[in-house]
């Protein structure tokens, strides 16, 4: 067990008064499956600061090659999943820690919320909850959103509430099923800090105003549009000039679909390429990225379309995708990873109809 385990009862005290967390509830003795919505990177640390037992985390196959976390996850007998695509290995990893008698904790949508809202889990999520002969401990995260959106460069402080309720079987994601906005347009929680519009363009691809794209620009704690003048602010509620994120970036994404034909290019994007069974690196390209009919490229180094699988997003700054069923792709851009995404969606979603 990594040494970070033992340094819980010092850590501990220090996440609940740093981050205000409360608990709502009360966890069981091991075994149990733990599931939650992920609403902040630190999330695990939230829920782990309230038991006395290790828990297994189901985390990301990719932060097994990030320097120090990876050789940490692994001290620690956390469980690697493949982003996007069905990973058999992962639910015999899972199986295998229950029956050992641990806790196996999983945020079912796979990665961090960018809005807020609850995203779409992986088909067969519900098998796999009533297949397990284990209580299912369901923890709702409220405010951990708010407390650090996706999106944005710097953290504010607010109010994390962790509810937790028991369950056996796969009611439990409705339980787990929140949406930031819809509790705080009701709590009205505030959540300060300093320069809270910076990274909002990782979000805001099109003026709200005038529509034009990759005009806004963030500094600080206002955005601007370079285009038609347009001021952007958060408040200490989290909302963008009055605007809940979750309905901004549904917007964004419909002005999207109807204009991703004119989005020929990404600039200053670095395609990472790994082996998906040994991830062994086999290629780092770096330069503008360019669209086309077929594919997405940098200079004569192409990733076609018809090739292309499990798109997800990986933290702040990563695109990823299953290639030629072999090779694990990431791209990495400063602000453009969740446009990217949508993007690949549409194009993808034309091409299987075409």
């Amino acid at each position: 067990m990594h040494i970070l385990w033992y340094l819980r009862p010092v850590l501990a005290p220090f996440f609940k008064k740093y981050y205000n967390i409360e608990l709502e509830g009360n966890f069981p003795s091991p075994p149990f499956l733990l599931i939650a919505n992920h609403t902040h990177t630190f999330d695990p640390f939230f829920i782990s600061t309230y038991l006395k037992n290790p828990i297994s985390w189901v985390v990301a196959k990719g932060n097994f090659n990030r320097p120090v976390i990876g050789s940490i996850f692994k001290s620690m007998k956390f469980i690697p999943k493949q982003k996007g695509m069905p990973d058999v290995s992962t639910i015999r990893g899972i199986l295998k820690n229950l029956k050992e008698g641990n806790i196996v904790g999983i945020f079912l949508e796979g990665s961090v919320t960018w809005d807020g809202s609850f995203q779409e889990i992986p088909k067969g999520t519900d098998k796999l909850l009533d297949m397990v002969k284990v209580p299912i401990v369901a923890v709702k995260i409220k405010g951990g959103y708010l407390t650090n959106p996706r999106w944005a460069n710097y953290g504010r402080r607010g109010k994390i509430i962790l509810e937790v309720k028991e369950f056996n079987n796969s009611t439990a994601l409705d339980f787990i099923n929140h949406n930031e906005w819809n509790w705080q347009e009701k709590e009205k929680i505030k959540f300060k800090g300093r320069n809270k519009a910076s990274g909002v363009e990782r979000i805001l691809w099109f003026c709200l105003n005038c529509k034009s794209f990759r005009t806004v620009q963030s500094n600080g704690d206002q955005a601007v549009c370079s285009k038609c003048g347009e001021k952007y602010e958060i408040d200490e509620y989290g909302f963008l000039n009055g605007k809940r994120i979750d309905n901004v970036l549904k917007e964004q994404i419909l002005i999207l679909n109807n204009n991703f034909h004119n989005i020929k290019s990404i600039p200053k994007a670095k395609i990472i390429v790994r082996d998906k069974s040994t991830t062994k690196l086999k290629l780092v390209k770096k330069g503008d990225l360019f669209i086309s009919e077929k594919g997405i490229y940098i200079d004569d180094f192409i990733l076609e379309f018809k090739k292309i699988k499990g798109v997800t997003t990986f933290l702040k700054r990563f695109t990823e995708l299953i290639y030629n069923l072999d090779n694990v792709i990431r791209i990495k851009t400063e602000n453009d990873s969740l446009l990217l995404f949508f993007l690949l969606r549409r194009y993808l979603h034309v091409y299987s109809n075409s």
